[in-house]
């Protein structure tokens, strides 16, 4: 009898597992089908920014190398440096220096982590942060004379 109890219990406790998994391997696949890429939250930034007063570089990820960023950027004045897609029909030209360069501005934000005050965001004051953060890029420029 208590054998087939445990039993009992322990199906019904696998049932409900399978069906939670279950339930959640759905859910993921409905996300996974429904993302996007970041596109369109880097067209709403560059909206955001506006036109600059004078012509820009904009070094820009793959990701967004569509047709509606690059046509964006080129209307605001930016001029667009990103790579396209080898599987291109008619790739455009870009400045492979510039483009390299991308690489240094992503070291920095790696560099700017190690401080775990900026990236816990310990102060209140917008003030204190943006100065912890000149500090942070003081030390960082020091560091590497």
């Amino acid at each position: 009898m208590i054998a087939a109890a445990r039993w009992l219990s322990a199906t019904k406790l696998r049932s409900s597992f399978s069906y939670r998994i279950s339930s959640l391997r759905k859910r993921l696949n409905q996300l996974w089908q429904t993302s996007t890429t970041d596109a369109p939250e880097g067209r709403a930034l560059l909206r955001s920014l506006g036109a600059p007063s004078r012509p820009l570089h904009l070094l820009m990820d793959r990701a967004y190398e569509d047709n509606e960023t690059r046509q964006l950027a080129l209307d605001l004045g930016f001029i667009p440096i990103v790579p396209p897609l080898s599987t291109r029909i008619e790739p455009w030209e870009y400045d492979r220096e510039m483009y390299k360069r991308r690489n240094q501005v992503k070291r920095l934000f790696r560099r700017l982590k190690g401080f775990r005050r900026i990236f816990s965001r310990f102060e209140k004051l917008d003030v204190i942060f943006i100065g912890f953060i000149s500090f942070a890029l003081i030390a960082d420029g020091l560091r590497l004379c």
